[in-house]
C-alpha cells in the first residue's frame, strides 16, 4: 500500500495530463472537496490515495488531515464552501464518527450546501443510508465515480 501510494504521487502529473480536456496543461474543474479521516483515526494510506485521484480527475481536493473532529469538519465547510465533504475511515467505529461529522453539519444549517461521501473498508450501503450520507465507496476509483454523480 505504501509503495503504492508512493507511485500514485509520482504519476500524478502524468494522470492529470492524460485526463485534461485541452492540450494546455489544465484539468477540467468538477468542484471542491473537503476530505478528511473522522476523529479516532489516523490511517491516511487509502485516503490520500483517494485524494490524489479526485485532484488528477480535476476537483479541487483540501485535504484536511486524521483523527478531526467534527466541529472542524463544518468550520472548514464554512471556511471553503466544498461542493462535497469525503469522510474517511479504516475503523469500524469510524461510521459512527462519520454520523456525529452529518449531525454536526445538521446542526450547523449547512447539509442542503453540501454532499456528503464516505469511504473504507468499514462502510456499506447500509452504514451510509443509516447516517446519512450521500453514498459511499470502497476504492479511490469508487470516489471519481460517486463525487461525479452525486454533483450531477
Amino acid at each position: 500500500m505504501l509503495i503504492s501510494a508512493e507511485a500514485v504521487k509520482k504519476v500524478e502529473p502524468l494522470i492529470k495530463k492524460s485526463i485534461n480536456d485541452d492540450k494546455s496543461g489544465r484539468s477540467k474543474y468538477l468542484g471542491k472537496i473537503v476530505i478528511g479521516t473522522v476523529k479516532g483515526d489516523v490511517h491516511d494510506i487509502g485516503k490520500n490515495l483517494v485524494a490524489t485521484i479526485l485532484g488528477a480527475s480535476g476537483f479541487e481536493v483540501i485535504n484536511i488531515g486524521v483523527d478531526i473532529p467534527a466541529i472542524e469538519f463544518v468550520n472548514v465547510i464554512k471556511k471553503e464552501s466544498p461542493d462535497i465533504v469525503a469522510l474517511s475511515a479504516l475503523l469500524s467505529v469510524g461510521v459512527v464518527e462519520m454520523g456525529k461529522v452529518i449531525n454536526e453539519i445538521i446542526n450547523n444549517g449547512l447539509r442542503e450546501k453540501v454532499k456528503v461521501i464516505i469511504g473504507g473498508p468499514c462502510v456499506d450501503d447500509e452504514s451510509s443510508k443509516k447516517i446519512g450520507a450521500d453514498d459511499y465507496g470502497l476504492s479511490a476509483v469508487d470516489a471519481v465515480k460517486i463525487a461525479k454523480k452525486v454533483l450531477s
